[in-house]
């Protein structure tokens, strides 16, 4: 792989913009730092000219995951009236409706500029114009920079995201625990017709074959997430939902147990991969499981877990795999 700068980039640049017009796609990916590097590949695609429309554009793909140029790109002149797909880590981009309000496929990596309610705000404010999103990824790296504010954002304490098209949904969390904009968008978020849900960390190191030792490695095994009850609130009842992956710091018992009980009535598929899984466990998992045919229209769902809406009869459908 090639060493790119600013200025090869800009020279490359330049031999294709005049052809925007025709572009079918764009992917744009560094995995290595230079300063710059965005600006040179993007700064032509950000002219307030017709000649940088992207009429036949339908999928984007950008990709710097060591970026610290925290500006905002607004591409195309605003018009791409075919996009359907984009990928994005380490970028920030102009969420206009005229770009992304037809976006079927979504996958986000936060660039870091922005944590806490800032980044809540950021996050609401996409997903707001992307409502029509069939397939969404959203991933939150460990790293963080934290220095844009938007002192002014702020979201009504009502407002709400009807997602209603939405299909699949992944969520990858890589630091040591959930994202309170993470926690704040979910409780946000209204996805009736959902059908697949994952719930991703960073897998723990296993370390020299020498030192793999069970009992070693159960020292140094990250706990699960703090935050997964406050998560397990915020999360609404998932109706439709059938498969369901659940991998290593998301897989705490009480959580998985939970949500088995109160959440995904139509689960036909789990899929559980992580060390916290213990004969204990899956003993717990097993009886829970036996019993989701029977009739549990007795529990009353506000008193078992605030914040769940159901309240009434249930009938939990048994599992295929």
């Amino acid at each position: 792989w090639t060493y790119l700068d600013a200025r090869s980039v800009e020279s490359y640049m330049h031999l294709v913009i005049p052809y925007i017009p025709r572009w079918k796609s764009l992917r744009i990916e560094f995995q290595h730092y230079a300063p710059y590097l965005l600006s040179a590949a993007l700064l032509a695609c950000c002219a307030a000219d017709e000649a940088v429309q992207a009429e036949m554009l339908e999928n984007i793909s950008l990709v710097h995951p060591q970026n610290d140029d925290s500006q905002e790109f607004f591409l195309f002149n605003g018009y791409a009236p075919r996009l359907r797909s984009v990928t994005l880590q380490g970028v920030r981009l102009a969420w206009t409706p005229s770009l992304f309000g037809n976006l079927s496929v979504l996958d986000y990596t936060h660039h870091g500029f922005t944590s806490g309610q800032d980044a809540f705000f950021e996050l609401f404010g996409m997903l707001k114009v992307s409502s029509n999103l069939q397939e969404l990824r959203l991933a939150f790296p460990p790293y963080a920079y934290r220095n844009l504010h938007f002192p002014d954002s702020e979201v009504p304490p009502k407002a709400s995201i009807h997602l209603d098209k939405l299909q699949r949904l992944t969520l990858f969390v890589g630091a040591d625990d959930i994202p309170s904009a993470l926690l704040q968008l979910v409780s946000r978020l209204h996805m009736r017709d959902l059908r697949s849900l994952s719930l991703l960390a960073t897998p723990p190191s296993l370390g020299p074959p020498q030192h793999r030792h069970y009992r070693e490695f159960l020292k140094n095994l990250p706990p699960p997430f703090p935050r997964l009850r406050t998560f397990f609130k915020a999360l609404p009842r998932l109706a439709q939902l059938s498969h369901f992956r659940i991998e290593h710091s998301w897989c705490d018992p009480s959580f998985v147990l939970g949500l088995l009980e109160f959440h995904v009535p139509q689960l036909k598929h789990l899929a559980l991969a992580s060390t916290h899984i213990t004969d204990s466990f899956l003993w717990a998992l097993g009886e829970k499981l036996r019993g989701r045919h029977y009739y549990v229209g007795h529990l009353d769902m506000q008193k078992q877990v605030p914040g769940v809406w159901h309240n009434g009869p249930v009938t939990l459908s048994t599992l295929e795999t």
